[in-house]
This record gives structure tokens, sequence and C-alpha cells, in this order.
């Protein structure tokens, strides 16, 4: 499901029941975007080649989420019916 980050030990979180077989729910996973095109102004220039390091939500063991000043990356894994939802968001304006 992507390039492996060798770099980091996996740290296991809450299971993901459906995503991942039990006892392998990645705590942390890594997101890198790429071809993202600009929108008009006043948007950012978008994070192309940036690694963002999301954390499993605490109360959503599917759901893993970076918040920073700049950008709000959120990704979600649901078994049924099958999905998989990543969301990147300016903070500032909302978009």
């Amino acid at each position: 499901m992507g390039q492996r980050q060798d770099k980091d030990e996996i740290v296991y979180g809450d299971d993901c029941v459906g995503c991942f077989p039990a006892g392998k729910t990645p705590k942390y996973v890594y997101v890198r975007f790429s071809q993202v095109e600009k929108c008009p102004d006043p948007m950012r220039v978008p994070p192309n080649d940036r690694v963002f390091k999301l954390t499993q939500h605490e109360y959503n063991p599917c759901d893993w989420f970076y918040q920073g000043s700049t950008w709000r990356v959120e990704w979600q894994c649901a078994p049924d019916p099958a999905f998989v939802w990543f969301w990147l968001m300016d903070p500032e304006t909302g978009v």
C-alpha cells in the first residue's frame, strides 16, 4: 500500500478490523503527495514530495491524521463498504 519507510520501526496501534490483520494495524502511517496541482490564488502551493507522519485517531482506529500549521492530512480506511479516503486541507483557508 505504498512505499515502506525503513527508518522507523513499525509501532502497532489499535486494531482496524477489516483493513488490517489482527495486531497489525499501524499506529503511524506515512503519506507523500505527488503531482497535486495548485489551485488559483490565494491557495498554497501543494505539498508535493513532502512526507507527513499521520497518527492513529484515539477513538477511531481506522482513521489517521496530521495537523500542522499549514496542512491537515487525514487518511481513513473502511472495510464495509470498502473504501480508502485521503483528505488534504489548508487549515488557514478551510479548503
